[in-house]
């Protein structure tokens, strides 16, 4: 079939919109990680209403770097997120019935280490453990408790985003890194196999 492209809405109040996800329950709605305003937006994908729908200090940036909030994903009634200015990894729990509204305060799961400059976006895999893409050279893996493995390779030139693949078992094991394209080789997506890390 044709696929076709259509502006849903502006969000003119927004500073620098990055992660996006959508929640489980909740349809017709995308939240979305606004990184210089340190908030979360709901955005309704069919009639383009949209509202922020949370702010806490815990999303804000810092007079050293200006992105805040940035990765974000969704699993079971809980939002996780990363934070590039405060270097760490957190999570917020969720009211699915009322909209996505926080039910608690957002806590801090992990920061980031000493090997690593910022954590940027993120991925869950089926154990909950979060995929993180982290300055220059790497991702790290992170538990839900907390424990990291950080995985450094060249390749990994300034890694942005990341996705598992989907529709067999060997996709949904591999990681798709995209990379911020500075200097030479350029942008690339990068498949990682997790099974050999």
């Amino acid at each position: 079939g044709v696929t076709t492209v259509k502006k849903i809405t502006g969000l003119s109040d927004a500073g620098a919109l990055n992660g996006m996800t959508t929640v489980e329950g909740l349809p017709d709605t995308v939240l979305l990680a606004d990184s210089r305003n340190g908030a979360i937006w709901s955005l309704n994908i069919n009639t383009g209403d949209h509202h922020v729908m949370m702010q806490h200090v815990l999303f804000n940036s810092t007079s050293l770097f200006p992105l805040g909030i940035n990765g974000l994903t969704s699993l079971d009634k809980m939002l996780y997120f990363t934070n590039s200015a405060q270097a760490f990894y957190g999570r917020v729990p969720i009211d699915i019935d009322n909209g996505g509204i926080a039910t608690a305060e957002p806590e801090i799961i992990a920061r980031a280490g000493p090997e690593v400059l910022a954590f940027d976006d993120l991925v869950l895999d089926w154990a909950g453990r979060a995929w993180v893409t982290t300055h220059h050279h790497s991702l790290t893996e992170i538990s839900l408790e907390g424990k990291q493995r950080n995985f450094t390779h060249s390749d990994l030139a300034e890694p942005t985003s990341v996705i598992f693949g989907r529709d067999s078992k060997k996709a949904e094991k591999t990681l798709y890194v995209t990379t911020a394209g500075w200097g030479t080789p350029g942008g690339q997506v990068i498949a990682v196999d997790t099974c050999l890390l």
